[in-house]
């Protein structure tokens, strides 16, 4: 067959021989692997900094967790930081920080630094996360599609400062990308391995953050989208081996056409030969793994290779569906009557015993019993947060014991939010998502997806982070780390754009190296300050820690200073209370520390310090140890109220 005939196969490339198939897959696999080595080198600078900066609070928390529990200081089910709360360390019952656990159980048998291990996890949930994008792109639209929203997730400016934190985002993205493709696979496969992959990973996604729950409304249009395509018969039980060994939909005989066959490895087209106009019994080779298609040739007319042109682009569309549902007779009979309605002209010859797996469910019973199942993967999650709740409950005595909980956040963020009726609150998330989500040249792509046709199947997935953004209004406004949820359904967006982009207009390869490397530049300036610059106030926490420790005995209490934020408590190792510099009543919250054994008050950010309200009569304090910006009181020898009583004397 000429060149000519194997281009016209389209986005499909027509491999003629083994190692030509070899070369290909070869090639789609080591720009995906660039594109993960890229998203993890955008990460390693910061490896090595110390938990502090932007949302250090954050990334404190979930470390003090992960360390109290490695050191069997707090169970599984509880976590447990290092603030004080009712005498002893405080529960943290919002979630069950899985990601940070399993980065405490590598330090705990690895050694080393945990804040290393922690980051160290979530820059490989974001290269993970490539890998899942770009596997559940490639099955929706194709390569290419599959590729632009790989490389979104990874130059997201989001996804590099949050993608290599001590925080939980990025695997609560890794885990939502995977639960979606194993999902779809166990819904097309029909294969209880992929279930069972499907209903672990939401599980843990469960736990990790509730709100995640969302996440039923894709799952149940994934498996309505089957349902509509035929996957389960209403007939029950189908046995497609009894059909003849080559069943023939001849649509049309008209004009000349092509054999084509469907490999099976990695949904290749390959050209195994060409007949004058009806396929021919003949061309079989006999294989069972095979699925065969007909093709009209192009021809020398403009006229008729427009037509002609159309066809093979629905036939492209059938090729699709054909990779997407092997061994569905039903599916391929659908999608035949759609195109035959089109009034294009094709032919299909199936090698019918060996496409089948059978489905033995009706429509409605299989899509109903995998949703179930999901639905059942959610409820420990549900008893979890339950049992928190209950926990947290302030008429329970032990409520004193929980420092921070859901039932305190549901509290404070009651729904109906105000922010919902106001108009900045929109216009300060699209741009948040437009400069820092997707990034600034994205999103245009992102919006192309979105009103395409092909982006309309991800409706559903827009549809659970527009309701979960609905739910948790503040913290979407205030907290930037939550725009990372909503990335990868932008970012298949953004696929289907780039998709669309490109048949139109057809870019060299130039152009697009250059528009790739404008938008890696533009990513890393937005990214570069807060993910791997350490501010000048935060510098000092570290030897603070370091100096508070060598004073302090394992498991006293202390009080630190640092802001509002609890990471100089963190790096001090020792139980206590992260106190405010703002708080017009320090001097009373540190009177009660003193009273129930701190003898130590750790201060960094002196600036900050000295800025405070009671900083006259808290500097009045004896410094027994000092340095580049911290100082260490002592608590024991003068009481705070005795101080404040002196200076007023004076």
């Amino acid at each position: 067959m000429s060149q000519a005939t194997a281009a016209s196969l389209g986005r499909y490339p027509a491999q003629i021989s083994q190692p030509a198939a070899t070369a290909t897959r070869w090639r789609v696999w080591t720009g995906i692997l660039s594109v993960v080595l890229l998203s993890v080198v955008l990460r390693l600078p910061g490896i090595a900094r110390p938990l502090v900066g932007n949302f250090a609070t954050k990334s404190a928390t979930y470390a003090m967790i992960a360390r109290n529990w490695a050191l069997g200081r707090a169970p599984l089910w509880r976590p447990t930081t290092d603030c004080m709360a009712g005498g002893d360390r405080g529960w943290h019952l919002l979630e069950v920080p899985v990601a940070a656990y399993m980065a405490g159980a590598g330090w705990a048998i690895g050694g080393g630094s945990l804040d290393v291990w922690g980051r160290a996890m979530s820059t490989a949930f974001s290269a993970a996360s490539v890998v899942l994008i770009f596997l559940l792109v490639r099955r929706w639209h194709g390569q290419a599609a599959a590729s632009a929203a790989a490389l979104t997730l990874a130059l997201s400016p989001v996804s590099i400062i949050f993608g290599q934190s001590f925080m939980l985002e990025a695997s609560v993205v890794c885990l939502t990308l995977l639960t979606l493709l194993s999902f779809e696979l166990a819904v097309e496969t029909n294969r209880m391995m992929w279930l069972l992959v499907a209903v672990a990973s939401f599980g843990l996604l469960a736990l990790t953050k509730i709100y995640m729950l969302v996440l039923l409304l894709p799952l149940a249009a994934i498996a309505w989208r089957r349902r509509s395509n035929g996957e389960n018969d209403s007939r029950g039980s189908r046995n497609v081996s009894a059909l003849p060994r080559s069943a023939s939909l001849d649509l049309s005989n008209s004009d000349p056409i092509r054999l084509v066959r469907i490999g099976e490895r990695d949904g290749e087209l390959e050209v195994a030969g060409q007949t004058d106009r009806r396929p021919h019994p003949a061309c079989l080779d006999g294989e069972s793994d095979s699925g065969w298609l007909v093709s009209p040739i192009q021809s020398s007319s403009p006229s008729r290779q427009a037509g002609w042109g159309r066809g093979n682009r629905s036939l492209l569309r059938l090729a699709d569906h054909l990779l997407h549902h092997r061994g569905k007779l039903d599916g391929v009979e659908s999608v035949c009557a759609k195109i035959a309605s089109e009034g294009h002209s094709l032919s299909l010859l199936a090698d019918a015993s060996g496409w089948c797996r059978l489905t033995n469910h009706p429509r409605w019973s299989g899509m109903v019993l995998r949703v179930g199942v999901m639905v059942l993967a959610s409820l420990p999650a549900v008893a979890w947060c339950l049992a928190a709740m209950h926990a947290a409950r302030p008429d329970l005595p032990q409520s004193v014991r929980v420092f921070d909980s859901l039932y305190r956040s549901t509290t404070v963020h009651a729904w109906p939010h105000p922010l919902l009726t106001s108009g900045g609150f929109y216009a300060r998330l699209l741009y948040n998502v437009a400069m820092f989500g997707v990034g600034p040249l994205a999103m245009p792509l992102a919006a192309v997806g979105l009103m395409s046709r092909e982006g309309h199947r991800h409706r559903a997935w827009l549809a659970a982070m527009l309701l979960l953004i609905a739910a948790l209004p503040a913290k979407f406004y205030e907290l930037q780390y939550y725009l990372l949820i909503v990335v990868p359904p932008l970012a298949v967006l953004t696929g289907v754009g780039w998709e669309c982009l490109r048949r139109r207009l057809q870019p060299s390869q130039v152009a697009v190296a250059c528009c790739m490397l404008a938008w890696a530049c533009l990513s890393m300036r937005l990214a570069l300050r807060p993910a791997f610059i350490t501010p000048e106030e935060d510098r000092a926490v570290t030897a603070a820690g370091a100096a508070l420790r060598d004073l302090a005995a394992a498991g006293e209490p202390v009080a630190t200073m640092h802001g509002a934020s609890s990471d100089l408590l963190y790096y001090c190792d020792r139980p206590g209370w992260a106190l405010s510099s703002n708080d017009r009543h320090v001097l009373k919250k540190l009177e009660q520390c003193r009273r129930q054994g701190a003898r130590w008050l750790v201060v960094a950010d002196l600036q900050s310090f000295r800025g405070s309200p009671c900083a006259r009569e808290l500097a009045a304090l004896p410094i027994v140890r000092k340095g580049d910006d911290y100082r260490v009181f002592c608590l024991s020898k003068r009481r705070p109220s005795e101080v404040a009583a002196a200076n007023g004397r004076r």
